[in-house]
């Protein structure tokens, strides 16, 4: 069954978000699906865009679900630049239909949180996070 495979649910949307060419002008394919690396890492580049599942429910006989998700855009620039790579994912993932043959699934996206703003010393970089319910069948 696709629903529970939770890779496939963050590769759903990161697809969707690739396919943005607003976004993509800004964090050309830094598009993740975990915060996976050490940001003290000086070659980590950005701006950046990271999906975060953070729970959800799944019916697995009818193959459905709901994903809660937190969504980052991150910035070292600004946190002008931070909102900018948040509006682009806003506009692209906000109430759209999201569907790639290859993953045999397709869902939709709903921002449930507004975003939220900081500084994360940690990261040395700005964000804005919201959190999403994403979903999806197949």
């Amino acid at each position: 069954m696709t629903s529970s495979n939770p890779l496939l649910t963050s590769q759903l949307v990161r697809n969707h978000l690739l396919q943005s060419n607003d976004l993509l002008t800004i964090v050309d394919d830094r598009v993740y699906t975990s915060h996976f690396f050490e940001f003290d890492d000086g070659t980590i580049e950005m701006p950046m865009v990271i999906i975060e599942l953070v729970g959800g429910s799944a019916n697995y006989a009818s193959e459905n679900q709901k994903v809660n998700l937190h969504v980052y855009a991150y910035s070292r620039l600004s946190a002008g630049q931070a909102l900018e790579v948040y509006q682009a994912v806003y506009l692209q993932l906000h109430a759209s239909d999201l569907k790639n043959t290859s993953i045999g699934m397709s869902g939709t996206a709903v921002e449930v949180e507004r975003p939220i703003q900081g500084y994360m010393d940690s990261q040395r970089a700005y964000f804005y996070r919201a959190r999403y319910d994403l979903f999806t069948v197949g």
